[in-house]
C-alpha cells in the first residue's frame, strides 16, 4: 500500500470517527488528503457547522439534512453530492463542481456560488434567497 493510499484511509477514519461522535469543532478536519471513498461516508443528518472541507474530492458523498450553515466547500469536487433538505446557508461553494448534485429542499441562503459548475443540479423547493451566483456554469 502507498504512503497515499495509507494517508487517505487515515484521514477517512479520523473523519468518520469524528462525524460518529459528532465533533463540535470541524476546522480540526482542515487539510485532510482527498478521500477516495467519500460515497462510503455518511454525513447525513450531521452537525458539520462552520467546517472546512475546502479543495476535498467528495464526490457522491450524503450530505442530506446536514447542518452545513458556513461550511467551506470551496474548490471541491461535490459531483453527485446527496445536499437534499440540508441547512447550507452561508456555506462557501465557490470553484465547486457541483455537477449532478442533489440540492432539493435545501437552504442555501446567503451561499456564494462565484465560479462554481451547476449543470444538472437539482434545486427544487431549494431557497436561493441572497445567494451569489456569479460567473456560474450551468451547461
Amino acid at each position: 500500500m502507498s504512503n497515499q493510499e495509507t494517508d487517505n484511509k487515515e484521514a477517512v477514519s479520523k473523519v468518520s470517527e469524528m462525524v460518529k461522535n459528532d465533533a463540535p469543532h470541524w476546522s480540526s478536519v482542515s487539510g485532510i488528503h482527498t478521500f477516495d471513498s467519500a460515497s462510503s461516508i455518511d454525513f447525513g443528518g450531521k452537525n458539520l457547522e462552520a467546517g472546512k472541507f475546502s479543495g476535498e474530492n467528495l464526490e457522491n458523498a450524503n450530505f442530506s439534512v446536514a447542518n452545513l450553515e458556513k461550511v467551506d466547500f470551496s474548490g471541491c469536487n461535490l459531483k453527485g453530492v446527496d445536499f437534499s433538505g440540508a441547512n447550507m446557508s452561508e456555506a462557501n461553494l465557490s470553484g465547486a463542481d457541483l455537477t449532478g448534485a442533489i440540492l432539493s429542499g435545501t437552504v442555501l441562503k446567503n451561499a456564494n456560488f462565484t465560479g462554481a459548475v451547476l449543470k444538472g443540479v437539482k434545486l427544487d423547493e431549494a431557497d436561493i434567497e441572497g445567494a451569489v451566483l456569479l460567473d456560474i456554469s450551468i451547461d
